[in-house]
Parts: structure tokens; sequence; C-alpha cells
């Protein structure tokens, strides 16, 4: 994943974390790349000053105003058994954070603070996520075969599995319509018809 902001470029690989100064091209080392050495960054997101890093071992956190990181389990209360690994997608939709784990869908609740699993994975079919978009009442899932649409709410699911879609690999909501990059091209879905 590559993520950027004023000062740098953020790259997570199968190898690890790296950053690169925007204004001189050159690595910038922060201190904490041998953390993540030899783990892959599946995802980098910014939220409230922080880094959120997706990786094959869990969640972190880098804070930029303490630099420190921190495990997801050290910033609030976890409401599920299971240890968080391979988190793959980082999503924020106001004040809740969704992720995508090796076992489901977690919903961390940035008031709260409290981590709930709010789907597990066997209702997408334990399909591998490629992209996920969120917003008021949808979670949107972009899969190795098609679109998965979520109620939030109610936890039905419609599955838009057509052979012409092929692997979702980004998902792009705008208003009434979808935009999905696939392994077939670019599609334009308009989902809100589909009600």
């Amino acid at each position: 994943d590559l993520f950027g902001d004023e000062t740098h470029v953020w790259i997570g690989s199968s190898k690890g974390l790296s950053r690169i100064e925007r204004s001189t091209l050159k690595e910038d080392q922060l201190g904490i790349e041998q953390y993540f050495s030899n783990l892959t960054v599946y995802d980098i997101e910014s939220i409230d000053s922080n880094i959120w890093l997706g990786t094959s071992m869990g969640l972190f956190i880098y804070s930029k105003n303490n630099p420190k990181v921190l495990s997801y389990s050290n910033i609030g209360r976890k409401n599920f058994p299971q240890e968080l690994r391979h988190v793959s997608i980082i999503k924020q939709y106001d004040d809740l954070i969704y992720l995508v784990s090796e076992f489901g869908i977690i919903r961390f609740d940035i008031q709260s603070k409290e981590w709930d699993m709010i789907f597990t994975s066997d209702i997408y079919h334990d399909k591998t996520v490629f992209s996920m978009e969120v917003n008021k009442k949808y979670l949107f899932l972009g899969l190795e075969d098609g679109l998965v649409r979520i109620n939030k709410k109610t936890g039905l699911i419609r599955d838009y599995n057509y052979p012409f879609i092929g692997q979702v690999n980004e998902v792009a909501l705008d208003e009434k319509d979808l935009w999905l990059g696939t392994s077939n091209g670019l599609v334009k879905f308009k989902w809100k018809r589909n009600l």
C-alpha cells in the first residue's frame, strides 16, 4: 500500500514498512521500521493524526504527536476473544473504523474506545476481501469473484458474483454509483437501483 501525507510517502509491502521524504525523494527512517521487518503491511491509513498499519501480525498505530507504536489492544476494550491477525483493510466512516481481518470485520468506536466483531468471515463465504467501501447503511466488499453488500444493521447480504465482474481490487463509492476496479476492467454499478 502507499499513503501520502504533507511531507512523506509511506510504503507498505511484503517486506515491511518504509517512508520516503517528498522533497528529497530519499528514504527517511523513523526508527520503527525494524518492528515491521519481514511483516506484510497491507494497508496504511491516517486517522486522527495517527498512522494506522494493517499487517499480517495485526493492527498497529503510530502516534505522530507522541512518537511510538501501539498495538490495537492498547487503545480501548476488545469485546471478542480472537487475536487480531491479517488486517488487510482499514476504513473510517464518521467516528467508526472498520477493519477486515482473517476472521471477519471488526469495528472500532472512536468515542467509546470499544472493539467489536460485527461480522464473521462466513458472511462473505470466507473469501479473500481485496477492497471495502463504507457508507451510512452498508459495507461493500470487493472479493476474489465479485462484490458483496452487507446491511450494517441487519446483516442481510446481497451477492454480486457475476462472471463479467471478476476480482474486485478497488471499490469507490460516489453517492449512487459504485466504481469497481476489477481484473476485467472498470465497472460502474448503479447500486441504488437494487434496493
